[in-house]
């Protein structure tokens, strides 16, 4: 259910051919229904024990929530997975200094160890240094060496 959790917090609303797709890509179709059929009564069991019983919807097709969901691991997700250096590069620097440590050390989405959670972890660390790398390379390209190091430094821990 936290599984289930984590991806509705990252991707909102989701086909749930795709969760299932995401989570047991090997097992029989009427496995992996049953499967999830579990996760979301649990999920909706553990929100109605914090008086949010209407969040989770489920459908035929789609699976959400219905309700705004801040979490760090989105806004890092959002940042991290954006493709435009010049309007992100401030929120990047912070994403770095904020996480980089953890994810370094792989202290971030501990507990969280099915092949999707793997794969989402995995993404995040590339990016990061995908970015560490492009920052360290724009630094020095003005004339900042100290901050390039500092960048080429987290690029190479990650």
């Amino acid at each position: 259910a936290k599984n289930v959790l984590l991806y509705l917090t990252l991707y909102r609303k989701v086909f749930r051919e795709q969760l299932l797709e995401d989570f047991w890509p090997e097992d029989h179709v009427f496995n992996t229904q049953n499967k999830l059929r579990v996760c979301l009564n649990h999920l909706k069991s553990l929100l109605a024990e914090y008086d949010c019983p209407n969040i989770l919807i489920a459908d035929r097709q789609f699976i959400h929530m219905n309700a705004a969901i801040s979490a760090d691991i989105y806004d890092m997700y959002q940042i991290l997975i954006n493709d435009s250096f010049d309007e992100y590069r401030e929120r990047i620097e912070v994403v770095l200094a904020r996480y980089g440590e953890a994810v370094s050390h792989h202290n971030f989405l501990m507990g969280f160890c099915d092949e999707w959670s793997v794969r989402l972890k995995r993404k995040i660390t590339s990016r990061m240094q995908y970015w560490a790398g492009r920052l360290s390379e724009y630094y020095l390209s003005q004339g900042n060496p100290e901050a390039a190091a500092s960048y080429r430094e987290i690029h190479n821990r990650l």
